[in-house]
């Protein structure tokens, strides 16, 4: 998978801080661009996404994915374009280090996922649903948590 985020320069500098959080004065606009290929499925997708810091140790966001979808299916190759999962998430702060040259974090991070992709396509002569990774959607409510540990060195 390769994932490339287009910002400006704060937005960028933001990115690379992974335990940090959004300040309230500048919130981020960003727009991810992300490729992959797995089995015969090319994936490619754009996702707008919004972060806001609400304190200095939390942050919020949403990202609004679209997707398009390519894949062999019988003897020829279907392709699906749309509206991916919506995701609403959040990031905790709970630790951060800075030292010279370097930083150590570290973040709980939650999010929820909407199912507002499609999740019901068929194959082309509609005799069967396709298989939930073909799908542009999940066709579920999904909710993670994660712990995230950091360190950031400063090479110059």
């Amino acid at each position: 998978a390769c994932t490339l985020i287009s910002a400006d320069v704060v937005s960028a500098q933001l990115v690379t801080e992974n335990a940090g959080t959004t300040s309230p004065e500048t919130p981020t606009g960003r727009l991810v661009f992300r490729a992959s290929h797995w089995q015969l499925v090319d994936e490619f997708s754009a996702a707008a996404e919004f972060h806001y810091g609400f304190h200095p140790k939390l942050e919020g966001n949403i990202s609004v994915p679209l997707v398009y979808k390519t894949f062999e299916i019988g003897d020829g190759a279907e392709t699906l374009a749309g509206l991916g999962d919506i995701r609403i998430g959040g990031k905790l702060n709970l630790t951060k280090t800075d030292g010279v040259m370097s930083s150590i974090r570290t973040a709980v991070f939650g999010g929820i996922e909407l199912p507002t992709g499609r999740s019901r396509d068929t194959t082309p002569d509609g005799s069967e649903r396709l298989p939930r990774k073909l799908q542009l959607g999940s066709g579920t409510v999904d909710f993670d948590l994660r712990f995230g540990p950091d360190r950031l060195l400063i090479l110059g």
